[in-house]
C-alpha cells in the first residue's frame, strides 16, 4: 500500500484515541525524516563550501609562492647587476667589506641608496670580521627590509653596533632583531629610535605587540647587549609592562632609553630604572674586578719580570766572576809559565858558565903537569 492510500485511509478512520496517535507517530517520523534530509543537505553544502574554500586557498598559496619565487628572482638579478657595475664611495666600500679590508665603522647615511643597494651592502657585511660598527639611519629602509637586514647580520660575530633609527620598521624587523639576540654575541648597542615599532594605527587605535613581546623574551636570555634605544616608538603600557618583567631577569643591559613613549605607565618606566641602575652597578663591579684582575697580573709579570732581571743580573755578575777568575788564573799560569822558563833559561846558563869553567881548570892543569914532568 502506497503513501497516499494510507493517507486517505488514515483521514477516513474515526478520530479515535489510537488514530490520533497513529496521526502524531506518522507526523513525528516525516518531520525527522524532513529533519534529516534537511541536515545533509546543509552538511553537503558546508563540505562543498569548505572544498571550494580549500581549493581557492591552495590557489592563493600557489600564487603567494609563485610571486615570491618571481619577486626573489627579481631581486637576486638587481643585486647580481649592482654588484656588477659597482662605483664611487658605495663601490669602495662594498669592495672592502668583501676583501675584509674595511674600516672599523661605517655609515650610509650620507649616500642616496636604493632598497637593492641596501641588500648587497647587509648581505657583503655577513660575513665580514672586521667591521664594528654599521650605521643605516633614515634611509627609508621598510620592515621587510628590516628584516632581511637583522637575519643577515646572524653570522656575523664581530658587528657591535647596529643603527637603524629613523626609518620604516616594525613588528617584524623586532622579531627578527630577538632571534638576532638569540644566536649573535657580539652585539653590544642597538638604535631603533623614531621607528612605528608596534604598528600603531592611529585612525584605529590599533597596536601589534608581537615585536615587543618577542624582544622582550630575547632580552630575558640575552647577557651580552648592553645599550637598546627606543626612543618614540609608539609603545604603550603594555609595552611598558613588558619591558620592565624582561628587565627584572636581565643583569646585563646598563642603558634603555625609552624617552618620548608618552603612553607608556610611569610605574613601569620606574621599575625599568631601578633594574638599570642594579645592572649599572653589576657592570661596573664587573668591571673593576677585571681591573683589579689586571692590576695584578701586571704585578706579577712586573715582580715576575724583576726576578728575571735579578736572576739575569745574578748569572751575570756570577759568569763576571768566573771569567775574572778564569783571567786570574790564565793570568797566573802565563806568569808561572814565564818564571820557569826564566828558572830553566838561568839553570841553562849557570850549567854553561860551570862546564866552560870546568874545561878553563882543566887545561890549567894539564898544562901544569907537563913541565913538572920535564
Amino acid at each position: 500500500m502506497d503513501q497516499a492510500h494510507k493517507s486517505i485511509i488514515t483521514e477516513i478512520l474515526p478520530n479515535t484515541k489510537r488514530t490520533l496517535e497513529r496521526r502524531q507517530k506518522q507526523l513525528e517520523e516525516e518531520q525527522k525524516k524532513k529533519r534529516e534530509q534537511e541536515t545533509q543537505q546543509k552538511e553537503q553544502a558546508e563540505k562543498q563550501k569548505k572544498f571550494q574554500q580549500y581549493l581557492i586557498e591552495q590557489e592563493r598559496i600557489k600564487k603567494q609562492e609563485e610571486d615570491r619565487k618571481k619577486e626573489e628572482e627579481k631581486r637576486s638579478q638587481e643585486e647580481i647587476q649592482q654588484m656588477n657595475t659597482l662605483k664611487g664611495e658605495y663601490g669602495n666600500m662594498m669592495i672592502d667589506l668583501a676583501t675584509g679590508d674595511s674600516k672599523l665603522d661605517y655609515t650610509i647615511s650620507g649616500l642616496d641608496l636604493r632598497p637593492t643597494q641596501i641588500r648587497v651592502l647587509v648581505k657583503v657585511t655577513e660575513n665580514n670580521n672586521t667591521l664594528k660598527g654599521l650605521s643605516m639611519s633614515r634611509k627609508r629602509i621598510g620592515d621587510e627590509e628590516g628584516q632581511e637586514i637583522a637575519a643577515s647580520l646572524e653570522k656575523n660575530m664581530v658587528l657591535e653596533r647596529l643603527e637603524l633609527e629613523g626609518n620604516h620598521l616594525g613588528s617584524k624587523t623586532l622579531i627578527a632583531i630577538s632571534k638576532l639576540l638569540e644566536f649573535n654575541k657580539s652585539i653590544r648597542v642597538i638604535d631603533l629610535e623614531n621607528n612605528n615599532l608596534t604598528n600603531h594605527d592611529k585612525d584605529r587605535n590599533t597596536y601589534d605587540y608581537s615585536g615587543i613581546y618577542a624582544l622582550c623574551e630575547a632580552l630575558e636570555k640575552n647577557d651580552t647587549l648592553l645599550q637598546l634605544n627606543v626612543c618614540n616608538c609608539k609603545l604603550d603600557e603594555k609595552c611598558g609592562e613588558a619591558l620592565a618583567n624582561a628587565l627584572r631577569d636581565n643583569t646585563s643591559l646598563i642603558c634603555l632609553d625609552i624617552t618620548e613613549n608618552p603612553k607608556m605607565n610611569l610605574n613601569d618606566v620606574r621599575k625599568c630604572q631601578e633594574y638599570l641602575i642594579r645592572n649599572k652597578k653589576i657592570y661596573d663591579d664587573e668591571r673593576y674586578r677585571e681591573f683589579q684582575e689586571r692590576q695584578r697580573i701586571r704585578n706579577e709579570d712586573q715582580t715576575s719580570t724583576i726576578q728575571m732581571q735579578d736572576k739575569e743580573k745574578a748569572i751575570t755578575a756570577q759568569e763576571g766572576i768566573e771569567q775574572r777568575m778564569n783571567a786570574r788564573r790564565l793570568e797566573l799560569e802565563q806568569h808561572w809559565k814565564e818564571e820557569l822558563e826564566k828558572e830553566a833559561k838561568l839553570k841553562e846558563k849557570t850549567v854553561h858558565n860551570l862546564m866552560k869553567q870546568a874545561k878553563l881548570l882543566g887545561k890549567k892543569k894539564g898544562k901544569g903537569g907537563g913541565a913538572k914532568k920535564k
